[in-house]
């Protein structure tokens, strides 16, 4: 066994599309561009797609120049709280038996 063993990433499509379909966090800042998932933690890093984000093309390029702290910090948003609202909105859709995708 290796000394560092490659984490495993946790990958979910369906969820991916679904926070695709969600709003720009940063939503009413010029947003350009379709909706992504941007991983908050990197997906190199081990990053699950359960920790990703919805944002525009533009927002997510600035998220990337600037940094997550400053990002969080310029639009007054906590990926943290985000990504548990997400998550949850998600389990009452599935509980509800709506399928959005």
């Amino acid at each position: 066994m290796p000394a560092n063993p490659k984490k495993i990433r946790e990958e979910d499509k369906d969820y991916k599309k679904y926070i695709e379909t969600q709003p720009c966090l940063a939503r009413n800042n010029n947003c350009i561009g379709d909706g992504i998932c941007h991983h908050s933690v990197s997906r190199g890093a081990g990053g699950a797609d359960y920790l990703g984000i919805p944002l525009c093309m533009f927002h997510h390029q600035i998220v990337h120049q600037i940094g997550s702290r400053s990002f969080q910090e310029l639009f007054n948003i906590d990926f943290q709280t985000e990504i548990v609202r997400l998550l949850t909105g998600y389990i009452r859709m599935l509980k509800s038996g709506i399928n959005r995708q």
